[in-house]
């Protein structure tokens, strides 16, 4: 079976959301293992598929070609996309016997605030000595930063319609906080991926433009 069939793997990994609007929320879980456990089984059959993705962006570049970019998007089925994403901390939380296999990663564990080497092996310094300023100062981090709670799971929420994204984003941190999971305060945001034209990629929320060489995965 190609991996793009799959039901088995979240979409917006080998195939985009191509949403133009998502918003992102962090979550701690605080050593909260049953309640971490309740909330990712809460998220059954609301998770994205390769499967759905992949054949829902087949249909609106159909569409696409035969009406233009903007009929597509209003003839498209409206869809609300989510997947989920977890760190070293979130997955151990989870699953503690999983740290001995964790435990040669480096850099999944330290994240942007350790050091570590590139691909030649030479050593890199951490965001804390590279003198980054104002809000690239860590200190100043939305999330990840230093004295921070730890990040363990990122939701993310994609769909057509921005009006809609307020009260998704209610709804999901008010359900991981009923659970005694902590949304991280600052720790969302929204991301507005808008074409500039039918054949462009978008902009995603650092403002390069995205998806302009995505490997292909048959």
């Amino acid at each position: 079976m190609e991996l793009r069939e799959s039901t088995e793997i979240q979409g917006n990994i080998l195939a985009p959301f191509n949403k133009p609007h998502q918003v992102f929320l962090f979550l701690s879980f605080g050593n909260n293992q049953a309640g971490a456990r309740q909330w990712l089984a809460s998220l059954d059959g609301r998770i994205a598929t390769t499967h759905e993705v992949v054949k829902h962006n087949e249909r609106h570049r159909k569409l696409k070609e035969q009406y233009g970019l903007a009929q597509a998007t209003e003839k498209s089925e409206a869809k609300v996309w989510m997947a989920v994403g977890l760190t070293s901390w979130g997955l151990v939380t989870l699953h503690p016997e999983l740290a001995p296999d964790l435990f040669a990663y480096d850099a999944f564990w330290q994240g942007p605030l350790g050091e570590g080497t590139d691909q030649n092996g030479n050593w890199t310094a951490p965001a804390a000595l590279l003198g980054d300023r104002q809000q690239s100062d860590p200190g100043n981090w939305v999330v990840g930063g230093p004295e921070q709670r730890p990040v363990d799971a990122l939701l993310t929420i994609a769909a057509d319609d921005k009006e809609a994204l307020p009260a998704l984003a209610r709804k999901a941190r008010e359900d991981a906080a009923k659970l005694g999971l902590e949304p991280l305060s600052g720790g969302e945001f929204g991301d507005v991926l808008r074409p500039e034209g039918e054949n462009s990629p978008g902009v995603e929320h650092f403002g390069f433009r995205d998806g302009v060489s995505q490997p292909g995965i048959p």
